[in-house]
């Protein structure tokens, strides 16, 4: 397959608390393809079984999602879903994937020894590149949006999880974010050991050139179901 130079990038907003009502109907449908696809990356042929309901589907229902930005990548415009990755808005970190992993002693410790403020810290999470999209430089294209959104947000830092296997940590100290020390925790869902990374936001290292690109997305209101290829992203 050849190596696409701009992915084509769709973003939504799914509301905190969504209402029957509310017309959303065409963002239901949008999250649960996220959730499918998502599910179908983690499962890993078998590796994390819990991505996988007994009649046989992929199932991610996490309640996370609501009051999050979703962002969705493609290398053809009307082609198959390659990359997702998730944003959660500063504020609502008390509710967030770090804080479930660790528990909320270990999670108030390791923020106040940081000295990360959750109430303005966004949180990135559920990562996902289909197979046959890595090695093409769109988990770097989606760390850049994450970032640059972030800095939108006026957040103070970006925190996340990270598997501990297959170098995913490496991949994010790449791509500037902080191994936070005595953060590992066990993953029932994703069946291993995970912790927790952090970026700064204030220097996006080799990847600032493309978050700069990619910041004319956020601004005024840009992103509301935006759908536009990124610029050139690295591999």
């Amino acid at each position: 397959m050849p190596c696409p130079t701009r992915w084509h990038i769709r973003s939504f907003y799914v509301p905190p608390f969504p209402e029957p009502e509310s017309g959303l109907c065409d963002t239901a449908a949008r999250l649960e393809a996220c959730r499918v696809f998502r599910a179908r990356v983690f499962h890993d042929h078998g590796r994390r079984p819990a991505f996988r309901a007994d009649d046989g589907s992929f199932k991610d229902p996490d309640p996370l999602d609501y009051g999050a930005w979703h962002h969705t990548a493609y290398a053809q415009a009307d082609g198959p879903l390659s990359g997702y990755v998730r944003l959660t808005p500063p504020g609502r970190g008390h509710h967030g994937a770090v804080r479930a992993l660790l528990g909320p002693e270990r999670f108030f410790a390791l923020l106040e020894r940081e000295r990360i403020d959750v109430d303005t810290s966004a949180e990135g999470g559920r990562l996902a590149v289909d197979w046959p999209a890595r090695g093409q430089g769109l988990a770097a294209c989606l760390t850049a949006l994450l970032i640059a959104q972030a800095r939108a947000q006026s957040a103070s830092s970006l925190i996340a999880t990270s598997v501990t296997v297959n170098g995913t940590p490496h991949m994010h100290q790449k791509h500037g974010f902080r191994l936070l020390s005595d953060s590992t925790a066990w993953s029932e869902q994703h069946n291993e050991p995970m912790c927790i990374v952090a970026h700064c936001l204030t220097d996006g290292g080799h990847l600032e050139p493309l978050i700069r690109r990619l910041a004319a997305r956020f601004t005024s209101g840009a992103t509301s179901s935006a759908t536009s290829p990124s610029p050139d992203c690295p591999p």
